[in-house]
């Protein structure tokens, strides 16, 4: 994650290539919250000022897999539909949102949340469905 006022580094995520026996999470997550408020990958100052266009993925590999599609496009991951902090969504003001989750209850059930909330911000969403 970056700092959003200098885009310095204030955390990351780190996922093995074989789940460790004693993992129980598919990543391990390095940062200090009680400080600073880890931003979601993709997530930093120069992105916000440049883009009016962002994506927003339930996970980095999520993000990824857009980026390698669409090089181009402005990609955010939420590490995990429940871990959305309100504090990030104020930075998509006036901003067109493409929602990305996965296509199960869950994913579905906090696209549409995420959507309403976005709505506050003057945001325009629109929310991808997968089909496969």
């Amino acid at each position: 994650g970056f700092e959003l006022s200098n885009s310095l580094v204030n955390g990351l995520i780190l996922r093995p290539t074989k789940l460790l026996e004693f993992q129980k999470a598919k990543e391990f997550q390095i940062s200090s919250p009680e400080v600073v408020l880890p931003l979601p990958f993709g997530l930093n100052r120069e992105n916000i000022l440049k883009n009016d266009k962002f994506f927003i993925t339930e996970g980095h590999i999520d993000a990824l897999s857009i980026k390698e599609v669409l090089p181009k496009a402005n990609v955010i991951a939420v590490p995990g539909v429940h871990n959305v902090k309100e504090e990030w969504l104020c930075l998509f003001r006036n901003k067109t949102i493409y929602i990305a989750f996965d296509n199960d209850e869950a994913g579905k059930k906090a696209a549409e949340e995420l959507k309403e909330t976005l709505a506050k911000y003057n945001a325009i969403v629109k929310i991808l469905n997968w089909d496969y």
